[in-house]
């Protein structure tokens, strides 16, 4: 089955590539079925070189590609001087530095298509892009994501360096050399304080811009869940440390991969003027 026009499948031995059979759309099995038709089978995905079934079946890397390409998109726009030939490469080399992501290419080079086209629409939606196309004329806009998937495909095998630098790795060193203080009673945790001095610095490199803060690159670096993470957003929420811009993005692989050129990440704003909270000394 495919769930996008153009997009791949994989299909795995004994499993079902559609989406209703492999979670079990019969469960629960008639009284006396064989024990092997009692549970829906899993899912597949690649972890290490093996086979496991876990939750949605996203392939390594996959599952945080999307916020990537769009925090890479405001970098290029803020930034307003990157030639467009260098986005693909730059997208590629970015995506190369996530775990697995050389691995999860190898296997599907179609991995990746819902960060390109994620971050082609942010591009577009930013007025980052000469001569875009219109995302309202479906034809257009899926012949142009179609082409810039091909030539982030041929830049893949570019790059030397995968990963590069950017303004989030610069904020978190900002964030672990000069803290910002928290006026809160009480214990409020050292991850928690870390988290919001990203924002902080994040937040001073962007100017008066949105900031992206990408749930699983962060929870690496803090060592710490995903989880945790979005725990600690809405906590700055509530402590009027964050302010949300829009939080209606939802992740591809939640909402059945059905992709709009319209859907944007979520973004924030950290809240300079609050209280709360002390600069660095």
């Amino acid at each position: 089955m495919e769930g996008k026009k153009g997009r791949k499948t994989i299909h795995w031995p004994s499993i079902s590539a559609e989406p209703d059979t492999a979670l079990g759309a019969s469960y629960p099995p008639p009284p006396g079925a064989p024990r092997g038709e009692r549970c829906p089978p899993p899912r597949p995905t690649v972890e290490d070189g093996s086979l496991v079934g876990v939750g949605l079946g996203l392939l390594p890397a996959e599952a945080e590609a999307a916020e990537v390409a769009c925090f890479l998109a405001d970098e290029i726009v803020a930034a307003g001087d990157v030639p467009q030939w260098q986005f693909a490469f730059l997208l590629a080399q970015r995506l190369q530095g996530l775990d697995s992501a050389l691995a999860t290419f190898d296997l599907d080079d179609e991995a990746f298509r819902d960060a390109v086209e994620d971050f082609w629409a942010r591009l577009v939606d930013l007025g980052g892009v000469e001569d875009p196309p219109d995302p309202e004329d479906e034809t257009e806009w899926a012949n142009f994501l179609d082409d810039e998937h091909l030539v982030f495909v041929d830049a893949w095998t570019k790059v030397r360096v995968p990963g590069g630098g950017n303004a989030l790795q610069a904020a978190c060193r900002q964030a672990e050399f000069a803290p910002i203080t928290v006026r809160r009673p009480g214990r409020v945790g050292t991850r928690y304080v870390v988290f919001l001095s990203l924002a902080f610095h994040l937040q001073n490199y962007t100017g008066d811009r949105d900031i992206l803060l990408p749930i699983y690159p962060i929870a690496k670096w803090l060592g710490c869940t995903p989880q945790t993470v979005s725990a600690f957003t809405s906590l700055a929420v509530r402590h009027g440390l964050l302010i949300p811009v829009n939080r209606d993005w939802t992740h591809p692989a939640a909402a059945g991969r059905h992709a709009s050129p319209k859907r944007k990440a979520k973004t924030w704003k950290f809240n300079l003027r609050s209280d709360a909270y002390s600069p660095p000394q």
